[in-house]
């Protein structure tokens, strides 16, 4: 029996397959940034990618990382990448892109029609950051940070960074998809701006979209309240300053700047008997004061008339984020998808494309000052 093994096993072994889906990488470009601009005259579609290299150095210093950008135009995204594969030495590899950057041109098109290649791609990082761009999306890729060498590192870092401190909620292109196809949900995309110098980008806050299109964006003080407004519960720190005074002679009195340590948001939907939708919503934040030049020490009495300010001024900047949203037909609070989990036959009765701008939003917030500084 043995013996009929041993004579098996050579004979087994040519049935066994190789790697034949290998990718080596010394065949491949790594692409680590995309954007996708329109050529408005031919109505194509311009791919500009960033991709990492190492630049051999003058003299006996050592080798430069740098970034180097690689454009083609096509019919569609995928025919504009095969273009640019024709191009390149070696062949070109989306599986570590960071970021995708996207023209408003496009976003105001068809957001979708331009992202599904990276769908059907089993090598696109679904993780990449999606984000919507003023102006060119190949300019914001020719920029030479001082800061970082490899721009598309510098742009994903300068998106993490924002959402470390809820200045905009994270998104990725994998995430997109489900919001962009929600009937009861939309999405809201980052929102960038290239700063002159063409050194360093700015984010200018959150694009808002109904369905697949581009309808308009949040400041970015306005995105930072939003997240925590679409946030049932969060710990994540947000730095924003607030004009809470108006009588003072040197104007950075009037200016008070707090750190949100916690929020908690509640959402309640009410039904009148015509079937038309009311929504409560109630942000309770906690902040903690870390810059308030018109008072040195504050008291009890002074913490209480700061929280009545702060709640003044939050409360009506948090009524204008709604009502951005709703001129922009974005749920970006997701109020549709509330109604269809827990009010499916209201739902029902719903053309929610229609009624989303309709219904009425009571929004508030209550703002405590849980910290107010080293002095007091």
């Amino acid at each position: 029996m043995k013996k009929a093994r041993l004579i098996l096993l050579p004979f087994s072994l040519l049935l066994l397959t190789g790697c034949w889906d290998q990718h080596l990488l010394k065949d491949t470009k790594l692409i680590y940034a995309v954007g996708m601009d329109l050529v408005k005259d031919e109505d194509k579609v311009k791919i500009t990618t960033s991709i990492p290299s190492i630049m051999t150095a003058s003299g006996q210093g050592p080798p430069q990382l740098e970034s180097v950008v690689y454009s083609s135009i096509g019919p569609s995204v995928r025919g504009s990448r095969n273009n640019l594969d024709r191009t390149i030495s070696e062949q070109i590899n989306t599986s570590k892109n960071r970021v995708v950057l996207v023209s408003k041109e496009i976003a105001k098109k068809d957001l979708y029609a331009y992202l599904d290649v990276y769908y059907r791609d089993p090598m696109s990082n679904l993780a990449a950051k999606i984000i919507v761009v003023d102006g060119k999306a190949s300019e914001f890729l020719e920029i030479t940070p001082k800061s970082e060498p490899i721009t598309s590192k510098y742009i994903s870092d300068l998106i993490t960074s924002a959402e470390d401190v809820s200045m905009i909620p994270e998104m990725n292109i994998q995430y997109l998809c489900s919001r962009l196809f929600d009937p009861g949900s939309d999405a809201l995309v980052p929102y960038l701006v290239k700063m002159p110098g063409n050194e360093m980008l700015k984010i200018e806050g959150l694009a808002m979209f109904n369905e697949t299109k581009y309808k308009g964006y949040l400041r970015s003080d306005e995105s930072m309240l939003f997240t925590h407004l679409a946030d049932e519960n969060s710990t994540m720190n947000g730095r924003i300053t607030k004009k809470v005074f108006k009588d003072s002679t040197t104007k950075i009195n009037d200016y008070v700047t707090v750190n949100i340590e916690k929020s908690k948001r509640q959402l309640d939907i009410h039904f009148t008997t015509d079937h038309e939708v009311s929504v409560d919503v109630t942000l309770n934040l906690e902040v903690s004061l870390i810059e308030y030049p018109r008072q040195h020490v504050m008291n009890q009495s002074g913490i209480a008339d700061m929280n009545a300010r702060l709640t003044k001024v939050f409360t009506k900047d948090a009524k204008k984020v709604i009502v951005k949203l709703q001129q922009a037909d974005c749920d970006g609070l997701g109020v549709g998808r509330r109604i269809m989990a827990f009010y499916p036959d209201q739902w029902k009765k719903l053309n929610w494309e229609k009624d989303y701008p309709r219904v009425r939003f009571h929004t508030k917030v209550n703002v405590s000052v849980v910290e107010s500084g080293i002095l007091s």
